[in-house]
């Protein structure tokens, strides 16, 4: 007897999703905060009031994961249903299945993900989200960030795609809802991970760091000279954020066509693409990559131009958010300096050929998921509003 695949998919979803989690993103669920504000939306999106849309604060990679266990698995539990009322429609990049491995390109489409490009959208992609939009059973939901940023307390640029949903919906004089989510996750013994990140900068750098402010300039001036291969002069952790991504987009430019860096988003997801398509061209995989770049990253002439480029890539996709004074706020000091020291590690990961697939993630981590209040944007509503819900 021939097994239904999507079914199978969904049993997966229903019954193992949140050991899942647990084993391999290293993270469970704990408080689910305004569930009421969902709830009410819901309830509005069933009788027709409104199309709706989760936009979500792309914190971490496990995100996604997260909402799929929340929607699929704990919210189900927690009702006691059995159907799929609570389900919502993803959008995700189309480059994440080239390192999230073979067990997500099975299950992704079996539970009615659609993957989208962070370039142009092909004709096919826009009109099967419109379909999603304008007849989807479910709420959509999408990361309006485009890539994650992983700090809780500070947003990276936005892209326009939730803007043109709206106004793609409103044009059929139809209203929708805007309810943001925000997921914010709670490191166990903050304080020792933070030693713990200085000691491995320590073993790496030449200076000996005892706070995260000296440990943020003794790696970023170790990357510098690693790309300059000459001391680095500068002693202005800002300045330096600014100067290495400036170093990085001059070398992709010398081998890729990009365009003058106005919105390092829009060159950051570029570089990408080419960077992938090249990838894919010469049969590479984004761990065999790794790996090479992993064996040969301290001696730089023993790179490939393809490798160089790719470990490139990396790097400045984490420098493009990253606030070297993120942690001085007082407000929730003890976790923004956990979000910090796991920055500081992913410099590294970076660096020795690494990814978002490989970046460190602590054990025992809980996520706290937030339903924020929600706005209706009716034909005629000013849609770049909903950027002041998140």
């Amino acid at each position: 007897m021939r097994r239904d695949n999507g079914n199978l998919a969904w049993y997966i979803l229903r019954f193992f999703s949140s050991f899942y989690i647990r084993l391999f993103e290293k993270v469970k669920i704990g408080e689910v905060i305004g569930l009421e504000n969902y709830l009410k939306a819901l309830s509005g999106f069933r009788q027709g009031d409104y199309r709706m849309i989760l936009p979500f604060r792309h914190t971490a990679k496990a995100d996604a994961p997260v909402l799929a266990v929340l929607f699929g698995n704990h919210l189900p539990a927690r009702f006691k249903v059995g159907d799929r009322r609570f389900w919502i429609h993803f959008l995700y990049g189309d480059m994440v299945l080239d390192w999230a491995g073979s067990a997500a390109k099975w299950i992704f489409p079996r539970l009615e993900a659609l993957p989208v490009s962070n370039q142009k959208l092909a004709k096919k992609q826009m009109d099967s989200i419109r379909e999603l939009l304008f007849y989807g059973k479910h709420p959509l939901s999408m990361a309006p960030e485009g890539q994650v940023n992983y700090y809780f307390y500070k947003s990276g640029p936005f892209t326009d795609g939730l803007t043109h949903f709206i106004r793609w919906i409103n044009r059929q004089n139809q209203k929708v809802l805007i309810l943001p989510i925000k997921i914010q996750y709670r490191y166990k013994e903050p304080e020792k991970l933070v030693s713990r990140v200085l000691a491995r900068v320590n073993r790496l750098t030449p200076g000996r760091s005892k706070t995260l402010e000296e440990a943020i300039l003794s790696i970023l001036q170790y990357i510098h000279r690693y790309l300059i291969n000459s001391a680095s002069p500068f002693k202005d952790s800002r300045f330096l954020v600014e100067e290495i991504s400036r170093v990085l987009r001059d070398r992709a430019a010398e081998v890729f066509p990009l365009p003058n860096p106005e919105k390092p988003l829009d060159t950051l997801f570029l570089f990408r693409h080419y960077v992938f398509q090249d990838l894919r061209k010469g049969g590479y995989t984004v761990p065999g990559i790794s790996r090479r770049i992993r064996l040969n990253w301290q001696f730089p002439g023993k790179l490939t131009q393809l490798e160089r480029m790719y470990q490139y890539n990396q790097i400045l996709d984490i420098l493009l958010n990253f606030d070297p004074d993120y942690h001085l706020d007082k407000e929730d000091e003890e976790n923004r300096r956990a979000e910090q020291a796991l920055y500081l590690l992913d410099f590294l990961n970076r660096l020795k050929g690494g990814d978002i697939n490989s970046r460190y993630f602590p054990r025992g981590t809980k996520a706290l998921v937030y339903f924020l209040p929600g706005e209706v944007f009716s034909p005629g509503t000013d849609p770049e509003r909903w950027k002041n819900l998140l």
